[in-house]
């Protein structure tokens, strides 16, 4: 608890969320997932716990549509509405979360790592993001020419990739 307190008390519930997955198995799959509440001055955090990929997907969709600028806080816990605004004097800017999650999986694509819209959706998931997010990634990859795959739409959701079984490749040109 002693180290729980030296954070920011807007984090106490991430802390203690890494503290409870370092206790889960590493072959479970059980996945974890936290939401802040903001409510006047006090704070309140909900752990959120699944092992079926449709559970996730549901509560991601839910979370990243109360606060679509971070999704896992009804306020802006991390201040990214104000990461995009100006750089610094050395043209440096900080990105925020969607940016960053978006530069993952492009050079996870791009280095071999996710092939499939199946990859791509459960790594998605498994770093608590909507799979929208991927998809207008992968969508502007194929439109810029670094990849290439047969259908219209990249695929990414629960009902293609689960449900249907619709797996498909990304080629890398």
């Amino acid at each position: 608890m002693e180290k729980a307190k030296k954070n920011p008390y807007r984090y106490i519930h991430q802390y203690i969320l890494q503290k409870l997955r370092e206790k889960i198995p590493e072959d479970s799959k059980t996945k974890l997932y936290p939401f802040t509440i903001k409510k006047g001055a006090n704070i309140y955090g909900i752990v959120f716990g699944a092992s079926h990929v449709r559970a996730v997907d549901k509560f991601l969709d839910i979370t990243w549509h109360t606060n679509p600028i971070n999704g896992t806080a009804n306020f802006d816990i991390d201040e990214d509405s104000s990461k995009n605004l100006q750089p610094d004097l050395f043209g440096n800017r900080e990105y925020t979360k969607i940016e960053l999650f978006k530069g993952q999986v492009k050079d996870k694509i791009l280095n071999g790592e996710l092939k499939t819209n199946k990859d791509v959706y459960l790594f998605s998931l498994e770093n608590g993001h909507i799979p929208k997010h991927s998809e207008e990634i992968v969508k502007e990859m194929k439109k810029s020419g670094l990849i290439d795959y047969t259908e219209r739409s990249p695929l990414i959701n629960y009902n293609q990739v689960c449900k249907n079984k619709r797996i498909i490749s990304y080629e890398i040109k």
